[in-house]
C-alpha cells in the first residue's frame, strides 16, 4: 500500500515560523514573571505589568501547543489507499474513507462554506460546505480549487496529495478491482482523548469562557495587591463574618484553584463527552462558575 503525502506549501512554513515566534514570546513571559516574584513572597511586587506577564505565559503556552499539534499534523498528513478503503493520516490519527462509499474523484472543489479561520493555520482541516450543499470534509494544504475532491454517498473529502496525478490514477484502479471487505467510515484511531470533543465549536467557546474568567480573578488581584495590607481577611464564617486573617500573598491561591478546576474539568469533560455529552458541558459550565464564585470573593478582600 503506497504512502501519497500530501503537498507541502507556504502555508506550512508559514505556521512553522508563528509558531516558533510564539514559542520565543512564551518563554520570555515567563522568564519576565518568574523575575517580578523572585525573592520572599511578602515582598512581592504584583501589579498589572505582572498580571500581562502571567497571561501571556499561560495563553502562549496553551496556544503553542495547539500550533504544534497543526504544524505536526501538516508534517505528517499523508493518504494511504488499498482496495477495501482510503486512509487519511495525520500526527497518529487516521480517518477512514470505504472504497465501495466513493462515487467520483473531481480534479476541483467549489465551496459556499470553507471550515473556520483557526482551523486553517498549518493545513486545512474541519468542516465545509459544497456550492451544492455537500457536506466538506477537509485534509488539505492548499486553498479548496487546487484540492482533489471524493465524493461520496454521505459526504465529501477535500485532500492535496502531491503526486497528484498518480494518485488519482491509483484510486480509480483501485475503485475497478472492487472491494474485498467492507470497512466503517470515520475517525477510528486517535492519539487525542475525544477526537470530537475538541472540534466541537461550543466546547472551545466554553473553554475560553473559562479561562477568560480566571484570568480577570489574576486581574482583580493585580490591580489592587500592591495597596492591600500584608494580612489579609480571607477566613469567612457561616455567618458571612471575618473570622481570620492571612498574609496577603494567600490570596493568589483562589485563582490557583480556579486555573485547577479548569484545567480538571476541561479533562474529566474530554474523558465523558463520548458517553455524556451533557454531563461534560456541566463541567465545563461548572468551572466557569467556580471563577465567578473566586471573583465575587477577591473582590470582598480587595475593596477593603
Amino acid at each position: 500500500m503506497n504512502r501519497w503525502w500530501a503537498k507541502r506549501t507556504l502555508r506550512l512554513w508559514v505556521a512553522l515560523a508563528i509558531t516558533l515566534l510564539m514559542i520565543g514570546a512564551t518563554i520570555w513571559a515567563t522568564m519576565q514573571l518568574l523575575a517580578d516574584i523572585s525573592g520572599t513572597a511578602s515582598a512581592w511586587r504584583i501589579d498589572l505589568t505582572t498580571f500581562a506577564w502571567f497571561a501571556t505565559a499561560v495563553s502562549g503556552f496553551l496556544i503553542s501547543l495547539i500550533m504544534l499539534y497543526r504544524v505536526g499534523s501538516a508534517l505528517t498528513l499523508h493518504y494511504r489507499v488499498d482496495r477495501n478503503a482510503l486512509t487519511i493520516h495525520w500526527l497518529g490519527n487516521t480517518a477512514v474513507v470505504p472504497m465501495n462509499l466513493i462515487t467520483a474523484v473531481e480534479p476541483s472543489v467549489d465551496v459556499k462554506q470553507k471550515p473556520g479561520l483557526l482551523t486553517r493555520f498549518g493545513y486545512i482541516s474541519g468542516v465545509g460546505q459544497a456550492a451544492d450543499e455537500q457536506i466538506l470534509n477537509f485534509f488539505s494544504t492548499q486553498p479548496a480549487e487546487q484540492s482533489l475532491l471524493l465524493r461520496t454517498t454521505g459526504g465529501s473529502y477535500v485532500i492535496t496529495p502531491a503526486q497528484r496525478d498518480s494518485f488519482i490514477q491509483e484510486v480509480e484502479s483501485r475503485l475497478n478491482l472492487g472491494v474485498v471487505q467492507v470497512q466503517s467510515e470515520g475517525v477510528v484511531r486517535s492519539t487525542r482523548i475525544a477526537y470530537d470533543f475538541w472540534l466541537n465549536n461550543a466546547v472551545r467557546w466554553a473553554l475560553v469562557v473559562g479561562l477568560l474568567l480566571n484570568f480577570a480573578v489574576w486581574g482583580l488581584i493585580a490591580w489592587r495587591y500592591n495597596q492591600l495590607p500584608l494580612e489579609v481577611p480571607i477566613r469567612i464564617d457561616a455567618t458571612g463574618a471575618v473570622s481570620g486573617v492571612e498574609a496577603r500573598e494567600q490570596l493568589l491561591a483562589l485563582p490557583l484553584v480556579g486555573l485547577l478546576a479548569w484545567l480538571i474539568n476541561a479533562g474529566f469533560g474530554a474523558l465523558v463527552y463520548r458517553t455524556s455529552r451533557a454531563g461534560a458541558f456541566a463541567l465545563l459550565i461548572g468551572s466557569s462558575v467556580i471563577q465567578l464564585f473566586l471573583a465575587v470573593a477577591v473582590w470582598v478582600v480587595v475593596r477593603g
